[in-house]
C-alpha cells in the first residue's frame, strides 16, 4: 500500500484516499507492469482490500477499486534445470584447490 500511496502522490498529486479515481488505478497497473503478474495481483489485491474496507467503514462512498482486473498470474511454469552440457561445463569452471577437490562419479 505505501507503493502505491508514494506512487499517487508523486505521479497524481494526491494524498486523500477519496480523491483516487480508476483511471487513477490503471495508470498505476501501468506503471507496475514491469513487475511479475504474481507481484502485480499481491499489489492491487491489497488495493482492492483497501478500498473495499474504506467503503464497508464509510470512508468512501464509492469504490475506484470495484472493477479493476488483475493480472493473470503464469500457473504450472516448469521448473529449468541445466542440461547435462550445462552442468559438465560448470563443473569444468569451478577451480578448488587439490586440497579440497573430489572426484565426480556420473550416475548413468
Amino acid at each position: 500500500m505505501r507503493n502505491f500511496a508514494e506512487w499517487m502522490l508523486e505521479s497524481q498529486d494526491k494524498v486523500d484516499m477519496d480523491q483516487v479515481t480508476t483511471a487513477d488505478l490503471l495508470a498505476y497497473r501501468q506503471s507496475i507492469q514491469h513487475l511479475t503478474a504474481s507481484t502485480q495481483n499481491r499489489y492491487l489485491a491489497v488495493i482492492k482490500s483497501f478500498f473495499n474496507w474504506a467503503l464497508n467503514m464509510e470512508l468512501i462512498t464509492k469504490n475506484p477499486a470495484e472493477r479493476l482486473k488483475l493480472p493473470k498470474a503464469v500457473k504450472n511454469k516448469a521448473p529449468v534445470y541445466l542440461t547435462l552440457a550445462e552442468t559438465v561445463r560448470l563443473i569444468a569452471t569451478a577451480t578448488l584447490s587439490q586440497r579440497y577437490s573430489f572426484t565426480l562419479v556420473p550416475c548413468l
